[in-house]
């Protein structure tokens, strides 16, 4: 056999049906059935950097479609399923990387790692089985979520204090995974009247991230997550459009004439700044899911502390945040949020406090959806 393809010279001169047909056929099957599934390449090559794995991911009318193949049945192949949909859906919904080597690692890599650890692998169960339950609802699909992410907990305990370089990969991968489940499992609960606290539960799941970065650090920087970790802008001192500009300006104002101590300025003063950070990173990489984690990421405790107190320049500040959500509102995971929390703090504050809602009320009654467009940035060299 010279291994020609389609078909062998040998099998071209016989009567024999020849298995590299068979295996051409069998390609263009699976092409059908699942479309625009990317190409595998070596984890090592650097790609372009203009290359953006949406080529290659599912829109959402696809997204819906294959949710509803892959709708659970309680029987012995849901795992495969579940595994399967990760594979060609919700890894790119879940993280939605930038980069072709980034989609390699969510698509390849997490399941691999989910191989070798037990609360890895219910968490890509979990999240699989939710991103079903929030494009095809269905009672087995949330159960399935509940029961997996019950399972995942359960199983991370022990590893979350003993961060070590056979178990930080996968911890990071999990810390990601749970970020994406925490967001969309609010979604498919009761409707509730406190959006704010449900946010604050979010937001206290996904800092998990930071205790694994911080404690595994060095041996992140060395493995295929390190594109990963960079969750500053590369210049930070650009110039945003004049509205974010003229709207950060009036949460510094108030700021410097509220009758604060020192300290709690200071709090309020930095959350300001880093909110400033995560909209320059969020023009660099418009569209980009991951750029909403910075704020509840790296924001102080104090400053959290005084947004469960509901404190009123806590809540503004916050309200503004959540314009990043609402510019992300075309994934499932995120559907809803930046809405819900700005209405929520305007009814809470004053009216004396609404030229600090002004600007994110507006974004917010906008019809357009950052993942249609390059989003309503002005970047300039300050």
């Amino acid at each position: 056999c010279d291994e020609s393809r389609p078909i062998c010279k040998k099998c071209t001169r016989g009567t024999v049906t020849c298995s590299y047909s068979l295996e051409q056929s069998a390609l263009v099957v699976l092409e059908s059935a699942y479309p625009r599934i990317p190409p595998r390449i070596n984890p090592q090559d650097t790609p372009d950097p203009s290359q953006i794995i949406h080529v290659g991911a599912p829109s959402h009318a696809e997204e819906v479609s294959l949710a509803k193949r892959y709708t659970l049945r309680g029987d012995n192949n849901d795992n495969l399923r579940l595994i399967h949909h990760y594979a060609i859906s919700t890894c790119y919904s879940s993280w939605n990387a930038t980069s072709v080597t980034q989609s390699v690692h969510l698509r390849d890599i997490v399941p691999a790692l989910g191989f070798e650890h037990d609360f890895l692998l219910s968490g890509l169960l979990a999240v699989s089985s939710l991103h079903l339950a929030l494009l095809n609802p269905s009672d087995i699909n949330i159960a399935s979520a509940i029961k997996y992410h019950t399972e995942a907990l359960r199983q991370v305990q022990p590893h979350l204090t003993n961060v070590s370089p056979n178990n930080v990969g996968a911890l990071f991968s999990f810390s990601c995974l749970i970020a994406s489940y925490s967001f969309g499992f609010h979604q498919i609960q009761t409707p509730s009247n406190n959006s704010l606290k449900s946010i604050l539960e979010v937001f206290t799941l996904i800092r998990g991230i930071r205790v694994i970065v911080r404690d595994g650090m060095q041996w992140l920087k060395k493995g295929p997550f390190a594109q990963s970790l960079s969750i500053n802008p590369s210049n930070p001192n650009a110039s945003l459009a004049p509205k974010i500009e003229a709207a950060i300006s009036k949460l510094l104002q108030r700021t410097s004439e509220q009758n604060f101590d020192p300290e709690l300025r200071d709090v309020y003063t930095a959350a300001i700044a880093l909110l400033r950070q995560n909209f320059i990173l969020a023009a660099e990489k418009p569209g980009v899911k991951m750029t909403a984690l910075p704020f509840p990421i790296l924001v102080s405790d104090k400053f959290l502390e005084s947004l469960k107190g509901e404190d009123t320049l806590a809540l503004v500040i916050f309200a503004n945040y959540s314009v990043l959500l609402h510019w992300l509102r075309g994934y499932v995971w995120l559907r809803g949020w930046g809405n819900q929390i700005v209405e929520a703090v305007k009814h809470k504050v004053g009216t004396e406090w609404w030229d600090c809602l002004e600007w994110a009320v507006q974004e917010i009654s906008s019809s357009d959806i950052i993942l249609e467009r390059k989003g309503p940035f002005e970047i300039t060299e300050a």
